[in-house]
């Protein structure tokens, strides 16, 4: 089941990709500054549910390991390190339809390194959100958030 979920999200991740890059053409007058604003809300906000999502089923598990004296960091940093492959991933599946179908100013490699720090950012505010906060508040927040 996990393999579909992933599967999902990096089908709306090339979706908006591509709606994204057509929606937002690069103009000398504004530099594609409305791609990027574009960008930034996307994926902040696709990859903040998905993190959501990772999180939130091991709610239970976290708050009694974390009673038994378990570490809170070193729990943080193991789901972390686990997730690191979608962190490096899902821009670069987004980038592949956004690249393409606007063409920005700015090369590939700045637009990757870029959203690959704005997934990690996103993806620890989510867990944050997870930990603290009852799933419906949670999803609210991360979207209002971006």
């Amino acid at each position: 089941r996990e393999a579909r979920m992933q599967a999902v999200d990096y089908l709306i991740l090339l979706l908006a990709g591509a709606c994204l890059g057509t929606l937002a053409k690069v103009s000398d007058e504004t530099f594609g500054a409305l791609g990027y604003t574009y960008t930034v809300i996307a994926v902040s906000l696709l990859c903040k549910i998905a993190a959501l999502r990772s999180f939130s089923l091991d709610k239970l598990h976290y708050w009694g390991e974390s009673a038994s004296g378990m570490s809170s960091l070193a729990y943080f940093l193991s789901k972390d390190t686990i997730d690191n492959f979608n962190t490096l991933i899902k821009p670069l599946v987004y980038l592949s339809m956004f690249y393409f179908f606007n063409n920005p100013r700015s090369s590939f490699t700045d637009n990757y390194i870029v959203l690959v720090c704005l997934v990690y950012c996103v993806t620890g505010i989510a867990y944050a959100f997870a930990i603290f906060l009852e799933p419906g508040p949670a999803q609210l927040w991360s979207v209002l958030l971006p």
